[in-house]
């Protein structure tokens, strides 16, 4: 990647960088996108990887900690910038960032309106589901004003205008600042029109991610129409006729995956927890762009934004209401072909060259 600079004060900078490792789950795999569009505004960036939600133990935590502000001191607080991914149940990002305001502190919140959600989600606890709400349940009040404590000197950005409103009404004293999952770069799939006769769900398998409805789907959309399901998590979803189980998927096997099918389906459901309703970033509908494949699904939280675009197109949260408009529209090329040429252009206006001059700005503020 060729060094440019937007702000020549960037360029004696140092970026800390707090993310889980890739194949981790989503902000995983945002993350290296994201920190190699970062690194040219830089002249050093450090990363600090970390696990996956319920991974990271109390000695994590403090590890990561000290590293933060032992780069800190080497560089100085005022030719610093620390920057981490937060998602709900990580904690790494959430307890390791310091609170001094003299440390100049960014992040990306990947689950608004709350950063952490779980944060006493280590793996002892992650074990058992009742714990977590056992742990959790009792003190919830008191986590979000430790949320807001924490988070009070920092920028937060979030990945989509709906989601950065949720955290703003939620936390009306933050400074947020809105902005989109970028666009990853991958090879054009071939035109919806020439794919084969089916439709795919990618992505990891978790409540709200939409596998819940899969049987149901089976049922409604035509038989003709094969589901072909990717991600990691798939394989272990029971065996339905008209259902074909991919499993993981990277590099050649995702271009594959993505050529095979001529929309995306995203029943994602409305995920409520603590405090509210939380509105996720969807990785799964910025990698659909990428391949300029249509994604349809249910007009809850980011995918409405996606449907804006053209790209997509979003019904009332039933799966009758999906499965009618696939029946519908597989077979309509034009369509099809036209949702792909639109998703080309949000690829475009989505690239992370583009999308991490937000941060730039805010950076250099």
């Amino acid at each position: 990647m060729t060094k440019r600079v937007v702000d020549s004060a960037l360029s004696g900078h140092t970026l800390v960088y707090i993310a889980p490792h890739v194949g981790s789950g989503g902000p995983g795999d945002y993350a290296t996108g994201f920190v190699e569009a970062a690194r040219p505004y830089f002249r050093d960036v450090v990363e600090i990887r970390h696990r996956g939600p319920g991974g990271d133990t109390v000695r994590d935590i403090r590890r990561a900690r000290s590293r933060i502000l032992d780069v800190v001191a080497a560089h100085g607080p005022d030719r610093t910038i620390v920057h981490s991914e937060l998602s709900g149940g990580s904690l790494v990002p959430f307890w390791a960032l310091p609170t001094d305001p003299a440390i100049r502190v960014t992040a990306t919140m990947h689950d608004a309106p709350r950063p952490v959600w779980l944060p006493f989600r280590t793996p002892t606890i992650a074990r058992s589901r009742g714990a977590i709400h056992i742990v959790q349940f009792p003190v919830d009040r008191w986590v979000r004003r430790l949320e807001q404590r924490r988070m009070r000197h920092s920028s937060i950005f979030v990945l989509s205008t709906c989601g950065s409103r949720s955290a703003q009404a939620m936390f009306p004293n933050w400074r947020v600042i809105a902005t989109e999952h970028f666009v990853p770069e991958r090879r054009d799939a071939p035109s919806p029109s020439t794919r084969p006769l089916a439709v795919g769900m990618f992505g990891y398998v978790y409540r709200g991610k939409g596998f819940g409805e899969l049987e149901r789907l089976r049922r409604l959309i035509d038989p003709a129409i094969e589901i072909r399901v990717a991600g990691r998590g798939t394989e272990a979803l029971p065996t339905m006729d008209g259902v074909r189980v991919v499993g993981p998927v990277d590099g050649s096997a995702e271009d594959e995956f993505f050529g095979s099918v001529r929309m995306l389906l995203a029943p994602y459901g409305a995920r409520s927890l603590y405090g509210g309703y939380a509105v996720p970033a969807s990785g799964t509908a910025a990698r659909s762009l990428a391949y300029l494949t249509p994604i349809a699904g249910y007009a809850e939280g980011t995918l409405v934004e996606v449907a804006a675009t053209g790209a997509g197109y979003v019904v009332p949260p039933k799966a009758e209401n999906l499965a009618a408009w696939v029946n519908a529209s597989i077979s309509n090329g034009p369509l099809l072909d036209a949702m792909s040429e639109a998703a080309r252009v949000a690829r475009t206006t989505r690239a992370a060259e583009r999308v991490i001059v937000d941060f730039v700005q805010e950076w250099s503020r």
